[in-house]
């Protein structure tokens, strides 16, 4: 998401992964992963995806969207205009008091979706700055005797919760979509002297909400989406606030808004 289009990945890759390998002993039995995480391969990005598991921690401290397109994906905006994460310092630490979203704690690690298949391999994102060989790099084994290790059960485990969390929220999003609640928004945000515009999202329209059907309430209820639906609507009061670090961010270098 920024002024002029939504975010995206590099080359039609996921957000974050440059050279995404299937994770095998074979051809990664020397690999090992960093503890500490450093989030320094996030900065260059103004939205982050999210499920809707997370809707309700995220619309607390984050501005919660939908990209434009088929999937409609749920994002939190991070940033505004440029691509940056106006929550990552310079040393990669993530801004204190604010949740990391999933999508980031994720990562190196992704399953392969392939259209067809019910297989899902776990993938490593090869090019990571965490990532590398064991001697060069200190840090956790993924294997050890050819066995998948601790560290790699733990990822893979988190991909399984985090995959069953993104099906849920693509019916999430089938739902609003069907229901006719989505709708294309460009947020005007004034911060002082200077004048924000964002646009290239969508968000759930409040008084389309208010008229649906019984029926449809009574099947979002049934469904846990109520409560994401509110969360995303609350989430909007956050702009000012963005806009405001957005300010502050920008003022000692002296950038042009």
């Amino acid at each position: 998401m920024s002024s002029d289009k939504p975010a995206s990945g590099m080359q039609g890759l996921p957000l974050f992964y440059r050279q995404p390998e299937v994770l095998e002993a074979r051809r990664h039995g020397s690999l090992v992963v960093q503890a500490e995480m450093s989030f320094g391969f996030a900065r260059a990005t103004n939205a982050i995806p999210v499920t809707v598991e997370e809707f309700f921690e995220m619309a607390l401290h984050y501005p919660i969207v939908f990209a434009r397109g088929d999937l409609a994906a749920p994002v939190a905006a991070v940033g505004l205009g440029s691509d940056v994460n106006l929550f990552v310092d310079v040393k990669g630490g993530w801004a204190a008091d604010h949740p990391v979203p999933a999508y980031v704690r994720r990562y190196p690690f992704i399953f392969f979706e392939q259209a067809g298949s019910d297989a899902l391999p776990l993938c490593i994102d090869r090019a990571a700055p965490m990532v590398g060989e064991a001697g060069r790099l200190a840090g956790l084994p993924l294997f050890a005797d050819g066995k998948p290790t601790e560290a790699a059960k733990r990822a893979l485990q988190f991909c399984e919760l985090y995959q069953r969390q993104v099906l849920h929220t693509r019916a999430f999003v089938r739902a609003i979509r069907d229901a006719g609640l989505l709708v294309e928004r460009q947020i005007n945000i004034s911060s002082g002297a200077i004048r924000h515009t964002m646009g290239g999202f969508c968000i759930i329209d409040e008084e389309r909400y208010r008229q649906l059907p019984d029926a449809t309430v009574l099947d979002f209820q049934r469904n846990g989406y109520l409560a994401a639906l509110h969360a995303q609507m609350l989430s909007q009061r956050h702009w000012a606030a963005l806009a405001r670090r957005y300010d502050r961010a920008a003022a000692p270098a002296g950038r042009a808004h």
